[in-house]
Parts: structure tokens; C-alpha cells; sequence
């Protein structure tokens, strides 16, 4: 229905809506080339943000961040959560008035997140993750010979959504399901996405 250009975008990955045409994206690299793009990754060069369409361009809304992934706002759209996949970490932002972004935590996580959703009853976050990173670069290479395993994360947030008090393991899974990507949960019924496989459908009896 309608392309979105501009001179910042290199690799769009996720998108969180803030209007009907106003939203928050991540540019998650700067090489669209394969070998680059691999190369930015294992070098660890910090060429990935976060981008803002206010309705007529793009605007970089974020310091420079390694591999900028998945986005979404918090249960109450006072906070932007963005996870640095390769970076292993999970970061809270305050948009401005400006909608520019200020970094106020970080959470260091042992695992590489892909996308995040909210839980709609409290506010936790869900994140689909790869546990093992050299297993999932060579599933998403070739996905119909190599597996990757999967990890579903709950990052439990205190009231204010800028916290972190504690994290749930809701799913660990290496010969079903290959490259989780990520989960949504409704009444303690889950569903799990990934990248190039299958999705699946979990009921949760650990919350």
C-alpha cells in the first residue's frame, strides 16, 4: 500500500507504530552486502539505530547501537524497548518531546534476543531468542540442513516499565523447533515464531 524511503535507511528489521503515520524502526546495519554485513557483525562495529518517520522523513532518534533488532513500545507507550541482538542486551529508552530517544537501562542478557512483545495483562516482555549464536548464523544460511535452538525469555518489569526484576525461561528447545524469533502469550497460551521454520503452539504452567 505505500513504500517508506529515505537516505538513513540501510536494513529496516522492526517496526513500533506511534500514529497512523508516525513510528519508531531499527536500522539494524550499514552493509547491505553479505560478506559486509557479516564482517559488521563479527567485528562488532556499531553502525545499527534507531530511526524515527515522523510523517515526512527519517530522523536517527538513537546513540549508535550494536545490531539493533527487535522494538516495541511498553504496555503503557511511555517507553521503547530495543534489543541489541548481537550485543546480548535488552535496552530501555524515554522518548522526548523531540521523539528522540534517551538510553535510561540496559540489561545484559546470556542469550541473543531477536523481537520482543508486550504481555497485554501485565506489561512483562516476551523475547524470542537464539541460545546458541554460531548455530543460528549457520541455520539462517541454510535452513533446510543445519538447526538452531530456540528460547523463549519473559523479562518480568516493575511499574514504571523501566526495570527488570526478574526473568522466567518459558520455553528451551533444540529439537522441535529451530531459530525462535519470537512469542506472543494470551491466557497462558503461547505461540512462538521463527525465523525460517515452523510456529508452535505452547501452554505456559510456569507463571
Amino acid at each position: 500500500l505505500k513504500t517508506y524511503k529515505g537516505t538513513l535507511v540501510h536494513l529496516l528489521n522492526d517496526v513500533a507504530a506511534t500514529g497512523p503515520e508516525t513510528f519508531y524502526t531499527t536500522d539494524y546495519g550499514y552493509y547491505r552486502n553479505h560478506v559486509l554485513h557479516f564482517l559488521e557483525q563479527i567485528i562488532g562495529l556499531y553502525y545499527g539505530h534507531v530511526l524515527y518517520y515522523d510523517g515526512r522523513d527519517f530522523i536517527r532518534v538513537s546513540e549508535p547501537t550494536y545490531m539493533a533488532n527487535g522494538i516495541t513500545l511498553s504496555k503503557d507507550g511511555r517507553h521503547v524497548y530495543v534489543v541489541s541482538s548481537a550485543g546480548k542486551k535488552f535496552i530501555v529508552y524515554k522518548p522526548e518531546a523531540n521523539n528522540r530517544l534517551t538510553k535510561i537501562n540496559e540489561v545484559e542478557l546470556d542469550t541473543f534476543p531477536d523481537n520482543p512483545t508486550i504481555d497485554p495483562v501485565t506489561g512483562d516482555v516476551l523475547l524470542g531468542c537464539h541460545p546458541i549464536g554460531f548455530k543460528i548464523t549457520k541455520h539462517l544460511n541454510d535452513p533446510s540442513t543445519e538447526i538452531a535452538a530456540s528460547q523463549v525469555l519473559m523479562l518480568h518489569m516493575d511499574k514504571s516499565g523501566t526495570n527488570v526484576t526478574g526473568v522466567t525461561e518459558l520455553l528451551s528447545d533444540d529439537l522441535e523447533l529451530y531459530g525462535s524469533s519470537s512469542a506472543t502469550l494470551y491466557k497462558k497460551r503461547m505461540l512462538v515464531g521463527t525465523v525460517c521454520h515452523k510456529m508452535m503452539y505452547c501452554e505456559v504452567n510456569t507463571l
